[in-house]
């Protein structure tokens, strides 16, 4: 694929509804616990709150732009879910265990949008600490706020994106938010980065998780779970990136797309591009069209077994031992499939390069192409053993 065609390709990506998914904390909470909801509030708080004025004491002063403090209802609020995580309820439980009851000095002060017309305020910063004040105080408990007012002359689209933009801020100092829950907030409050990724990877008919409900008129065939990894295969060769999530979303088994699939698969791509060119070039193929026919080949079902000839587990398999370099185990597992391919298709491989001992061989563990690699990879000594297993194994 070109330069060109690729960026008619991303221009095709699709563009993202932004819609709200309110939830009410209360509501959703005492769901959750409705048989220990009465044992939960028994536990109370463990000191006071701040001496704050109570919202409705300085409602008139609520402005778009500078904030107000209060405590305020905990009842009363909300969190949106297009560009909000979801509860860690283990988490939330484990902290009121520790504490034995609601810490307003550990809760600090939440993050709050308040909306006037509904008298609700939303959430941006501190859901977790909303629903534990809930759990130890119920109904009647209160909650110290930065307070905010909803900004309701502006699109819903851009009430979103400065919502998100600030809780986007907060999320990425946030060591328990999962990537993917950064990347949504990224993505909803204009990160570069975030909207990037997302449209790169939405453009291959591929959707990227927890993101579903901003492409409500998409069907993607697969999911990435990992987007991030994306990025980081994007800065190796976003041509190549490109081609490895097409193979991984026509030819490959998985349903969601694992990080190191893609990596995995853009570096065999980019670092053997060449030899694939030759390989290619002996049968009178056109590269894309040679790779195409390895990954159908390879990944398909065995016509008399019935079942897959390589599932996408079994490339990944062992991966975590290897940490960083982690992509070299797949990425050596397609050399090999390779090697098997060639001698399927009685290439005589020396031609390639132009080893006579390595006649069945595209790539050999002992080539200065392959050793580059590894370096490439700062994959050390002992494990190196391990990878040139795998490519000199039948």
């Amino acid at each position: 694929m070109t330069s060109i065609e690729l960026a008619l390709l991303e221009a095709q990506a699709p563009t993202a509804t932004f819609e709200r998914i309110p939830v009410h904390l209360y509501g959703e909470v005492k769901k959750k616990y409705k048989d220990q909801w009465e044992d939960f509030n028994k536990k109370g708080a463990i000191d006071v709150p701040p001496d704050l004025p109570y919202w409705k004491e300085i409602e008139n002063k609520f402005d778009i732009k500078v904030s107000q403090l209060a405590l305020i209802d905990s009842n009363l609020c909300w969190v949106d879910r297009s560009y909000d995580r979801e509860v860690n309820w283990a988490n939330l439980v484990k902290f009121i265990a520790d504490k034995n009851g609601f810490s307003h000095s550990d809760a600090q002060i939440i993050d709050v949008v308040y909306e006037r017309r509904k008298q609700r305020f939303y959430v941006v910063i501190g859901q977790h600490r909303v629903d534990m004040s809930l759990l130890c105080l119920g109904i009647n408990a209160k909650i110290a706020a930065r307070i905010t007012l909803l900004d309701e002359k502006l699109e819903l689209e851009e009430q979103i994106k400065l919502e998100s933009n600030r809780h986007h801020t907060e999320a990425n100092n946030t060591t328990d938010q999962k990537p993917h829950e950064k990347l949504l907030s990224g993505y909803t409050s204009d990160d570069k980065d975030a909207v990037a990724y997302t449209r790169f990877i939405t453009a291959h008919n591929i959707g990227v998780i927890g993101q579903d409900h901003l492409f409500p008129e998409n069907t993607f065939v697969k999911t990435c779970k990992a987007p991030w990894a994306v990025g980081r295969a994007m800065n190796i060769s976003k041509e190549d990136c490109s081609f490895a999530l097409q193979l991984i979303r026509d030819y490959m088994d998985c349903e969601d797309i694992d990080g190191k699939l893609i990596q995995s698969v853009t570096q065999y791509l980019f670092y053997f591009k060449k030899r694939l060119e030759q390989a290619a070039k002996a049968i009178g193929k056109d590269y894309e069209i040679f790779v195409r026919d390895f990954f159908q080949h390879t990944f398909s079902q065995d016509p008399e077994k019935g079942v897959l000839m390589h599932p996408t587990d079994d490339l990944l398999e062992g991966t975590k031992d290897f940490r960083g370099e982690s992509t070299v185990v797949p990425v050596c597992r397609l050399i090999k499939l390779t090697n098997q391919y060639i001698r399927m298709k009685k290439i005589d491989a020396s031609s390639i390069h132009g080893n006579k001992k390595e006649k069945g061989k595209w790539v050999s563990a002992d080539e200065e192409i392959f050793q580059k690699y590894l370096e490439k990879c700062k994959v050390g000594l002992v494990l190196a053993q391990i990878p040139r297993q795998i490519i000199n194994s039948l």
